[in-house]
């Protein structure tokens, strides 16, 4: 019946389920309950500024009678093991570092055996006193700025190898 009262306020129905309509309206409360949504719902989507004269009284009414529950939820049954899961959790990642951290090698890598020097025929070589000194100057700030980005994790087996750079004075920053 709520479905003719919708169809009577759109004007979909004809005289006769019209007067039906509104004999059905006349006789229950519920009906008229559904009349009064509708019309509110309507004026509200034709942007109506008044939306009737005992609105508020009526959404005053209906919060006094709404139940409010104060008391908190009960714990859940299931929540005693999420204390023991974050444990269990804290206590795996402790063990995989601890794993990752004692599973690098220890000492030096394996030794490989010398070869016997060879006699080759050598052209003239530059030496190290030869070379410029404003040119090991510039070799030692270009280690200085790349070494911050080799990570230790790749090289783990040749860091024995690898001479720390280092460059003091000159207070200008790079």
């Amino acid at each position: 019946m709520k479905s003719d009262v919708s169809a009577l306020l759109d004007g979909e129905l004809g005289a006769h389920e019209a007067r039906a309509a509104f004999a059905a309206l006349r006789d229950e409360g519920e009906l008229r309950r559904a009349w009064d949504e509708y019309q509110t719902i309507g004026a509200a989507l034709r942007h109506e500024d008044q939306l009737g004269a005992c609105l508020a009284t009526r959404v005053m009414a209906g919060l006094a009678h709404d139940v409010t529950v104060l008391a908190p939820r009960p714990p859940r049954a299931d929540a005693w093991h999420r204390p023991l899961l974050a444990l269990a959790a804290s206590v795996a990642g402790v063990g995989v570092v601890g794993w990752v951290a004692f599973s690098a090698p220890v000492g030096p890598g394996p030794m490989v055996k010398a070869a016997p020097a060879q006699e080759t025929a050598i052209a003239s070589v530059a030496t190290a006193a030869s070379v410029a000194p404003f040119a090991r100057s510039e070799m030692q700030d270009y280690l200085a700025a790349h070494q911050a980005h080799i990570p230790a994790t790749q090289v783990l087996g040749g860091t024995q190898h690898i001479r720390t750079v280092s460059v003091v004075g000159g207070g200008e920053r790079r």
